[in-house]
């Protein structure tokens, strides 16, 4: 599951609508294009995206996503719902 937060001590980009997602995702070949096709669709910049291992889990991975809202066409809770109704 994803959710937001505040990415205000993260970066420093002045006039623009930044988010943070964390979450687990399921590794796997399809992961990464899905989620940014799920971005790409709604215009969505991704300005970081940092991923580790789960210990112990060999078919997840944390994942840690800094995002630019700024000419999204969507509301932030709409893309949360796409992305966790996705299964990713």
């Amino acid at each position: 599951m994803y959710y937001s937060f505040d990415v205000g001590r993260f970066l420093v980009q002045p006039c623009r609508t930044l988010i943070g997602f964390f979450g687990s995702m399921k590794l796997g070949v399809a992961a990464l294009p899905t989620l940014a096709s799920f971005l790409r669709d709604h215009n969505i910049t991704v300005c970081q995206i940092i991923s580790s291992s789960i210990e112990g889990c060999q078919d997840e991975l944390m994942v840690l996503a800094f995002l630019d809202l700024t000419h999204s066409d969507v509301q932030l809770e709409r893309l949360l719902e796409e992305i966790n109704g996705s299964g990713l």
